[in-house]
């Protein structure tokens, strides 16, 4: 047992891998208890196992979150400086279904400042989407904001958009709304009725 610790630790690749005993010889797993990261007697004892794997994915995943943070940040400073982001607009769309707030608010910030009109979907996405934080929602709907002063954009993003304004969402989200809507490019008639909303549903 010495010996193969010793391969483990001299190994780049399986150092630092938590290593585990499975033995029902129980003097076995006391005399080696402070080189194991724990020791079971057989497949019933697999819990202890998967236990540390799920903590250590747990802590790959807040890292990975982390560095995600980071990332979409340092592109959102870049974009908000005119630096062409363009190339990994992508990158951050894709963050908005699956990543925590962490993560999708700081990418939102790089897509309202360097998006276009494909991404303005997924941001209506978040924005429609109740079960999402109002921080997540405002910040979806101001990146809409930021590409609608921009580029023009197919009128029917209005519809979702007016249908949060006029929900019992809160004042924040329902406010970044209207912010969106005052950027979007409608019909002088169209525009008229939907402002006077504004003006409403707001106040």
């Amino acid at each position: 047992l010495d010996a193969v610790l010793r391969a483990i630790e001299n190994n780049p690749v399986t150092a630092g891998t938590p290593v585990y005993l499975m033995t029902s010889n129980a003097d076995l797993a006391d005399a080696y208890g402070d080189a194991f990261a724990g020791s079971f007697a057989g497949a019933d004892g697999l819990d202890v196992v998967n236990a540390a794997f799920e903590a250590s994915l747990d802590g790959d995943r807040a890292e990975a979150d982390r560095l995600s943070q980071a990332s979409a940040m340092t592109l959102a400073y870049l974009a908000w400086t005119g630096t062409d982001i363009s190339s990994v607009i992508g990158n951050l769309t894709s963050t908005l279904a699956t990543r925590p707030d962490s993560v999708t608010v700081s990418a939102m910030h790089g897509i309202g400042a360097a998006g276009s009109a494909n991404d303005v979907p997924a941001l209506i996405a978040v924005v429609s989407d109740d079960s999402r934080s109002d921080e997540a929602r405002t910040a979806a709907a101001d990146a809409c904001a930021g590409i609608f002063g921009r580029h023009a954009v197919e009128i029917v993003v209005a519809s979702p958009l007016h249908t949060v304004l006029t929900s019992d969402g809160s004042l924040g989200v329902r406010q970044a709304c209207a912010r969106a809507l005052g950027r979007l490019e409608l019909p002088g008639e169209g525009r008229g009725a939907l402002l006077q909303d504004v003006r409403v549903d707001v106040s």
